[in-house]
């Protein structure tokens, strides 16, 4: 995202760019393709994850447990990282050969951090610098996001409750995090999630990831609360790479090639993200029940390590799935799964997903409709609203009732196939809006979602006009600093 978020960035403008970070971290931005570019610099913050109670080499997400990543937020507001950084900043002003001091009035240095690093607001104020959060997770999702954890609505006690801040939009409980449902106002989570949006208030623009046609409401909602410019720069989304540059894919993209269009169903919740084992077994039965072909980008439950897989699994699921000639009707993915390559792919007819906000573009973008399934440590669909079109549902019961329900309701609803006539699969630059119900349900049920967006985001046509718009997006963040 980093990389992406940088190129409109680039040198046409007269703009140097430098990417900070922490080592290894850094390290793997230098070895993207993308790192070539030559306005493009990067400076490595010191930081030991032994000293935050972290594993040795443990600087991201994704290279955590969940259970982690309290100890990593926390030391991404250490003191030592908080004074390399503002060491870092002193120099930012100067220009290779000159001494700072001469050049600073002509240099304006900008601060785009993530909104979990809202502290560098005020290194940025004390080096008069000005200041940017770049909102990866879309408008209408970062808007609900600062309600809930400042007034904790919840607490109030019943199922379904209006936001404070925003009473056009409803929040039903299941749809919360499980750290927010625990949360009490005294907890670690309120007091850092309440810090950071406190301190994001003291930003000067905030720019998003999104459009103003997908998410105008959203853009709304922000711009009444943060009272500072708020541009949306999106959609940022990775390009295809080349089927030679991309070895670890290819065995996937072949088993693909192999399938009829719009007939695979791709199931993950994110790199983050997993169901519980009672979960995992039932949505293992009900792919078993539909009998179509699937992808699914496999993680342990919450809890568990990599390794037995019968403590979540049907005895023998994986070995049913990988049987039988042409590879197989199902492929289960652990670790690294290359998800732009399978979404865009024509035998992809549906995705289950957590719906993060990469997702959902990526989704979008390809065409592919989304079955979203709330996991435990994501917010999913609360995240998302009918100003995209979409119409959600959401399916009771448990056990062999719930098997049956997402095998008929939502793999073979939302999923297509071959006899399906559109299966699924609409031109994003033609589908009409769906409707659905809005049914509540207790805490466990599958949310079954059909969306369609309507002419916005056709990107596989037009994606030289969303650089375009891109590009001229980010240079009005620089220009009107």
């Amino acid at each position: 995202m980093q990389i992406r978020f940088a190129y409109p960035f680039a040198s046409p403008v007269g703009v140097s760019l430098t990417l900070v970070s922490t080592p290894r971290n850094v390290a793997a931005l230098r070895a993207s393709s993308a790192a070539a570019a030559p306005f493009l610099r990067f400076h490595a913050l010191p930081f030991v994850p032994e000293e935050h109670g972290l594993p040795a080499g443990a600087e991201s997400t994704d290279a955590l447990h969940v259970r982690d990543f309290l100890a990593l937020f926390a030391a991404t507001e250490s003191p030592s990282l908080r004074a390399a950084f503002d060491g870092f900043l002193a120099g930012a002003g100067a220009v290779d050969g000159e001494d700072s001091a001469q050049v600073c009035d002509a240099v304006v240095v900008v601060v785009v951090a993530d909104p979990f690093l809202a502290w560098t607001t005020g290194v940025a104020r004390r080096h008069g610098a000005r200041h940017a959060i770049f909102v990866s997770c879309g408008a209408f999702g970062s808007a609900v996001y600062h309600s809930l954890w400042n007034h904790l609505p919840h607490l109030r006690g019943g199922d379904t409750f209006r936001l404070p801040d925003h009473p056009e939009a409803t929040v039903h409980r299941s749809q919360l995090p499980v750290h927010l449902v625990d949360a009490d106002g005294t907890d670690w989570w309120s007091a850092f999630h309440r810090r950071q949006i406190s301190m994001g208030h003291d930003t000067d623009a905030l720019v998003v990831n999104t459009t103003e046609e997908l998410e105008p409401a959203g853009l709304r909602m922000l711009r009444r609360t943060m009272g500072v410019p708020v541009w949306p720069v999106g959609p940022l989304l990775g390009l295809l790479p080349r089927r030679s540059d991309d070895g670890d894919g290819e065995g996937i993209v072949r088993w693909l090639d192999a399938r009829e269009a719009r007939s695979v169903l791709y199931i993950s919740f994110g790199s983050q993200n997993s169901l519980r084992p009672d979960q995992m077994t039932e949505l293992a039965a009900a792919l078993e029940l539909t009998g179509r072909p699937f992808v699914w980008a496999i993680r342990p439950p919450p809890g568990f390590d990599d390794g037995d897989d019968s403590r979540w699994l049907p005895e023998g699921f994986e070995a049913r799935a990988r049987g039988g000639g042409g590879g197989g009707r199902g492929l289960l993915l652990r670790g690294w799964a290359p998800q732009l390559r399978i979404l865009a792919h024509a035998s992809t007819g549906a995705f289950l997903s957590h719906c993060g906000w990469n997702s959902v573009l990526e989704s979008v973008a390809h065409g592919v409709p989304r079955a979203p399934r709330r996991v435990a440590a994501a917010g999913g669909p609360v995240l998302q609203r009918q100003d995209a079109g979409g119409g959600v549902g959401r399916l009771r019961g448990g056990g062999a009732r719930e098997r049956r329900g997402l095998a008929g309701g939502g793999a073979g609803g939302a999923g297509g196939g071959p006899g399906d006539g559109d299966g699924g699969r609409r031109d994003a630059a033609t589908r009409g809006a769906d409707s659905g119900a809005d049914a509540r349900s207790s805490e466990g049920g599958w949310w079954l979602v059909r969306w369609s967006i309507g002419g916005i985001l056709h990107l596989h046509a037009a994606w030289h006009c969303c650089q375009s718009v891109l590009m001229h997006a980010c240079v009005r963040l620089v220009s009107l600093f």
